[in-house]
Protein backbone atom coordinates (compact mmCIF):
# COMPACT_ATOMS: atom_id res chain seq x y z
CA UNK A 1 0.00 0.00 0.00
CA UNK A 2 1.28 3.56 -0.88
CA UNK A 3 0.30 6.99 -0.13
CA UNK A 4 -0.85 9.83 -2.46
CA UNK A 5 1.35 13.26 -1.71
CA UNK A 6 -2.11 14.65 -0.87
CA UNK A 7 -2.42 11.65 1.44
CA UNK A 8 0.65 12.50 3.39
CA UNK A 9 0.08 16.17 3.50
CA UNK A 10 -3.47 15.63 5.22
CA UNK A 11 -1.64 13.09 7.71
CA UNK A 12 1.36 16.16 8.15
CA UNK A 13 -1.17 18.02 8.73
CA UNK A 14 -4.39 16.26 10.61
CA UNK A 15 -2.44 13.56 12.11
CA UNK A 16 -4.73 11.37 10.34
CA UNK A 17 -4.98 9.19 6.85
CA UNK A 18 -7.84 7.34 5.59
CA UNK A 19 -6.98 3.86 4.54
CA UNK A 20 -9.41 2.81 1.57
CA UNK A 21 -9.81 -0.72 1.05
CA UNK A 22 -7.13 -1.88 3.73
CA UNK A 23 -9.60 -4.78 4.75
CA UNK A 24 -12.55 -6.33 3.12
CA UNK A 25 -15.85 -5.22 4.69
CA UNK A 26 -16.40 -8.51 6.72
CA UNK A 27 -13.11 -8.25 8.55
CA UNK A 28 -13.99 -4.48 9.26
CA UNK A 29 -16.61 -5.17 11.18
CA UNK A 30 -15.73 -8.37 12.79
CA UNK A 31 -12.81 -5.87 14.04
CA UNK A 32 -15.30 -3.25 15.43
CA UNK A 33 -17.55 -5.66 16.88
CA UNK A 34 -14.72 -7.36 18.76
CA UNK A 35 -13.28 -3.77 20.14
CA UNK A 36 -17.03 -2.40 20.94
CA UNK A 37 -17.91 -5.83 23.31
CA UNK A 38 -14.08 -5.47 24.77
CA UNK A 39 -14.81 -1.81 25.45
CA UNK A 40 -18.41 -2.63 26.83
CA UNK A 41 -19.62 0.60 25.50
CA UNK A 42 -23.13 1.02 22.86
CA UNK A 43 -21.65 2.03 19.20
CA UNK A 44 -24.58 3.80 18.68
CA UNK A 45 -24.53 5.81 21.30
CA UNK A 46 -21.98 8.76 21.50
CA UNK A 47 -22.69 10.41 24.92
CA UNK A 48 -21.41 7.10 26.70
CA UNK A 49 -18.29 6.55 25.08
CA UNK A 50 -16.26 9.36 27.60
CA UNK A 51 -17.34 6.99 30.40
CA UNK A 52 -14.45 5.03 30.05
CA UNK A 53 -10.57 5.46 28.95
CA UNK A 54 -8.87 2.13 27.94
CA UNK A 55 -4.99 1.10 27.30
CA UNK A 56 -4.61 -1.27 25.01
CA UNK A 57 -3.13 -3.63 27.10
CA UNK A 58 -6.80 -3.28 29.07
CA UNK A 59 -8.09 -4.43 26.07
CA UNK A 60 -7.17 -8.32 26.40
CA UNK A 61 -6.38 -8.60 30.22
CA UNK A 62 -5.97 -12.15 30.01
CA UNK A 63 -2.29 -12.23 29.35
CA UNK A 64 0.40 -13.95 31.29
CA UNK A 65 1.38 -10.72 33.29
CA UNK A 66 -2.20 -10.86 34.91
CA UNK A 67 -2.53 -14.06 35.15
CA UNK A 68 0.27 -14.21 37.69
CA UNK A 69 0.43 -11.06 38.86
CA UNK A 70 -2.93 -9.47 40.20
CA UNK A 71 -0.72 -6.37 41.76
CA UNK A 72 0.17 -4.54 38.28
CA UNK A 73 -0.17 -0.87 38.54
CA UNK A 74 1.09 2.11 36.65
CA UNK A 75 2.12 3.73 39.90
CA UNK A 76 5.08 2.27 42.05
CA UNK A 77 3.32 1.26 45.60
CA UNK A 78 2.57 -1.45 47.74
CA UNK A 79 -1.21 -2.86 47.23
CA UNK A 80 -2.54 -4.35 50.83
CA UNK A 81 -2.31 -8.03 51.08
CA UNK A 82 0.39 -7.96 48.57
CA UNK A 83 2.64 -10.81 47.94
CA UNK A 84 5.54 -11.56 45.95
CA UNK A 85 4.89 -12.92 42.68
CA UNK A 86 8.22 -15.47 41.01
CA UNK A 87 5.95 -17.54 39.08
CA UNK A 88 5.37 -17.61 35.38
CA UNK A 89 7.19 -15.11 33.92
CA UNK A 90 8.18 -13.33 37.27
CA UNK A 91 10.06 -17.01 37.71
CA UNK A 92 12.31 -15.84 34.61
CA UNK A 93 13.19 -12.14 35.01
CA UNK A 94 11.65 -9.58 37.74
CA UNK A 95 10.51 -7.44 35.46
CA UNK A 96 8.96 -9.28 32.36
CA UNK A 97 6.62 -6.25 31.35
CA UNK A 98 9.62 -4.12 31.14
CA UNK A 99 11.21 -6.53 29.21
CA UNK A 100 8.31 -7.68 26.63
CA UNK A 101 8.03 -3.67 26.49
CA UNK A 102 11.59 -3.02 25.50
CA UNK A 103 10.83 -6.28 22.97
CA UNK A 104 7.75 -4.72 21.21
CA UNK A 105 9.10 -1.01 21.32
CA UNK A 106 12.89 -2.07 19.55
CA UNK A 107 11.28 -4.91 17.63
CA UNK A 108 8.80 -2.69 15.69
CA UNK A 109 10.63 -0.46 14.21
CA UNK A 110 13.08 -3.51 12.88
CA UNK A 111 9.60 -5.12 11.95
CA UNK A 112 8.81 -2.05 9.48
CA UNK A 113 12.15 -1.60 8.45
CA UNK A 114 11.93 2.36 10.05
CA UNK A 115 15.72 2.29 11.48
CA UNK A 116 14.76 5.74 12.63
CA UNK A 117 12.36 4.43 14.81
CA UNK A 118 15.38 3.24 17.20
CA UNK A 119 16.77 6.48 17.52
CA UNK A 120 13.57 7.95 20.12
CA UNK A 121 13.20 4.26 21.78
CA UNK A 122 17.17 4.23 22.58
CA UNK A 123 16.42 7.80 24.15
CA UNK A 124 13.83 6.61 26.51
CA UNK A 125 15.71 3.07 27.58
CA UNK A 126 17.70 5.06 29.89
CA UNK A 127 14.29 6.36 31.93
CA UNK A 128 12.72 2.84 31.85
CA UNK A 129 15.98 1.60 33.23
CA UNK A 130 15.63 4.48 35.75
CA UNK A 131 12.01 3.39 36.47
CA UNK A 132 12.92 -0.31 37.48
CA UNK A 133 15.98 0.57 39.83
CA UNK A 134 13.52 3.18 41.53
CA UNK A 135 10.79 0.34 41.68
CA UNK A 136 13.46 -2.49 42.90
CA UNK A 137 14.63 0.33 45.29
CA UNK A 138 11.14 0.99 46.68
CA UNK A 139 9.68 -2.89 46.70
CA UNK A 140 12.87 -4.05 48.26
CA UNK A 141 12.13 -1.59 51.39
CA UNK A 142 8.40 -2.04 51.42
CA UNK A 143 7.37 -5.75 49.94
CA UNK A 144 8.02 -8.15 52.66
CA UNK A 145 10.12 -10.67 50.67
CA UNK A 146 11.61 -8.68 47.57
CA UNK A 147 14.99 -8.59 48.57
CA UNK A 148 14.86 -12.91 48.80
CA UNK A 149 13.13 -12.61 45.57
CA UNK A 150 16.14 -10.59 44.13
CA UNK A 151 18.23 -12.96 45.04
CA UNK A 152 16.95 -16.11 43.61
CA UNK A 153 15.82 -14.19 40.38
CA UNK A 154 19.18 -13.05 39.44
CA UNK A 155 18.21 -11.40 35.99
CA UNK A 156 15.55 -8.21 35.80
CA UNK A 157 15.17 -7.60 31.68
CA UNK A 158 17.11 -10.35 29.94
CA UNK A 159 17.60 -13.88 31.06
CA UNK A 160 21.06 -15.11 31.56
CA UNK A 161 22.10 -11.70 31.35
CA UNK A 162 20.80 -8.57 33.29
Amino acid sequence: MSFSDAEIEQFMTDGDVVLRRGFSREAAAEGQAFVWRKLALPPDDPAAWHQRMIHVRELFSNDPFDRENTFTSATIEVAENQKVVSTGPYGIVRHPMYASASLYLLGTPLALGSYWGIVPIAAMMPFLIWRLFDEERFLSRNLPGYAEYQKRVRHRLVPFVW
